[in-house]
């Protein structure tokens, strides 16, 4: 389905070039009107918004651009390695997943960071992202779950990469090259650099004149997500592996809450920079640009040598589930709706299909959870005990690990086709709307860790034993998870102190 920001995006190129805004003085008796009439391009409005708004807008953008970066870098990464590597090349290969999982968990913090934006602007939490085929403006390419190849890390090179300016003499025909990579074979495509929606965005929410100092809410700051409780495992200023250098660093998760103007634009501004790689620190392998720069070099260096070598597995593009959720239904569904659809390569298999559906289950959980926890204020613990709060970024963190576990299942599992082999289809679920009432947050959750039972009880019925360590564990971790939250509902919403050993399944 086609997004409905599209229709606000026409005039892109107008709203982001221009002259710099002509800056008159201001008094708060000016009216949105006064402001509104103003013909500066830094002060344009397009129709329909008003400047609070559509800052909104463009924070949901960004939202949905590092969300689908975020999915596809994971999808690229799940993708490297297996039985078809050489051995000779089994740990540079191993480095460079190691690469991209790191950016992959650094784009989550900046997701994070950017529902922080959205709270302390009274803006609603957004973890929507596109799905494939369509494309939209300010999106750096359209978005596609492939596998590792040349030309896929070309276009997550040149999304992450800074203006022509800041790259180098020696590096301006690579980027030519890394430019004609990252268009073949997807026909008439405008390539975008993340960093110029950061550029529009951080121009907008930094203008006085522009956005008022009352559209800032101080009081959200507790409702934010923080370093302290989302960076778990992580040093500060500690980055992934460079490519290469064996070192074992763990991701620089940035994230911050916000209180003020000048916390939000420093923070998108940091958020921005460890994308791009600011000109001073070139060569200095920080960013995620200068990271993934790196692994082209080296990638690019072993074709020249060996043009036939892949690094990953042959997943397909876009896997997805099947469409007909009741193959033993008397009346089919259309022949259009069938599983013949060319938008994606249908996970055939039966086991695959039902370790494809429990990773779906899993990551709406984890959307779920995350989308809950904005709702959620306070510490973590409190008097020694785990407060709600807690317990839904632990179950967050959990979901984390349950999908990277059940991900490496599936690449190891035919598709189905006799060609391919099976890779976790991340398919965004019908709706990540929050309920209205608190203790319909937890009925969803209940909800979602019944589905979850159901398709693990399937998949024991297709031959996957029950003492499998990703189906135990998992186990072990919904029914800890499930009498947490029914106690939860039954007290108020609290957390009590133990969370008690009977277990009621749903």
């Amino acid at each position: 389905m086609r997004s409905r920001m599209t229709r606000h995006l026409f005039g892109r190129s107008r709203m982001l070039g221009g002259k710099a805004a002509q800056t008159r003085s201001m008094t708060l008796a000016n009216t949105w009107r006064e402001r509104a009439a103003r013909d500066s391009p830094m002060l344009a409005v397009p129709p329909e918004f008003s400047p609070r708004d559509y800052v909104i807008f463009l924070l949901h953008i960004v939202a949905e651009i590092e969300h689908s970066l975020m999915v596809q870098y994971l999808y690229a990464a799940y993708s490297l390695g297996g039985s078809g590597v050489p051995a000779h090349y089994q740990a540079r290969v191993g480095e460079w997943r190691e690469v991209i999982l790191g950016i992959a968990k650094e784009e989550m913090g900046h997701l994070i960071s950017v529902q922080n934006v959205l709270r302390l602007l009274g803006g609603s939490i957004h973890f929507e992202r596109q799905e494939y085929p369509w494309r939209i403006e300010f999106y750096p390419f359209p978005f596609k779950l492939e596998r590792f190849t040349i030309e896929s890390l070309a276009r997550y090179v040149y999304a992450e990469s800074p203006e022509v300016k800041d790259w180098s003499a020696d590096e301006l025909p690579l980027r030519e090259e890394i430019v004609r990579l990252a268009t073949k074979g997807e026909g008439e495509v405008q390539l975008h650099r993340a960093g110029e929606l950061f550029a529009l965005l951080i121009g907008r929410l930094r203008d006085p004149e522009f956005l008022g100092d009352e559209e800032f809410d101080a009081s959200t700051h507790g409702y934010q997500a923080s370093w302290d409780e989302w960076g778990r495992g992580y040093r500060e200023s500690q980055r992934g592996n460079a490519a290469g250098s064996g070192s074992r660093a763990a991701p620089d998760v940035l994230i911050t809450p916000f209180a003020s103007r000048a916390a939000a634009v420093a923070g998108l501004a940091a958020i921005a920079a460890q994308g791009e790689a600011p000109s001073a620190e070139r060569g200095a392998s920080r960013s995620h640009f200068r990271r993934l720069f790196e692994v082209y070099r080296q990638f690019r260096a072993i074709l020249r040598g060996d043009p036939a070598f892949s690094p990953s597995r042959p997943v397909p593009d876009n896997p997805r589930t099947p469409r007909d959720l009741n193959p033993g239904m008397e009346h089919p569904l259309p022949t259009e709706w069938r599983d013949d659809d060319a938008r994606g390569a249908c996970i055939i298999d039966p086991r695959a299909r039902d370790w494809a559906h429990l990773f779906n289950i899993r990551y709406r959980m984890l959307l779920a959870y995350l989308a809950h926890a904005y709702s959620l204020s306070g510490a973590l613990i409190r008097a020694g005990q785990l407060t709600m709060r807690g317990a839904i970024v632990n179950f967050t963190f959990g979901e984390m690990y349950s999908l990277q576990t059940v991900a490496g299942i599936l690449v190891d599992l035919p598709l189905g086709d006799g060609q391919h082999n099976a890779a976790p289809p991340f398919e965004m679920p019908y709706s990540l709307a929050q309920p209205a009432d608190t203790r319909d947050h937890y009925r969803l959750h209940r909800d979602l860790l019944a589905a979850s039972f159901i398709v693990e009880e399937r998949l024991r019925k297709h031959g996957v034993p029950a003492d499998v360590p990703c189906l135990t564990a998992l186990r072990k971790a919904d029914e800890h998870a499930l009498a947490m939250i029914d106690r939860a509902m039954r007290d108020g919403h609290r957390l009590p102190e133990q969370a008690g050993s009977a277990i009621r399944k749903p």
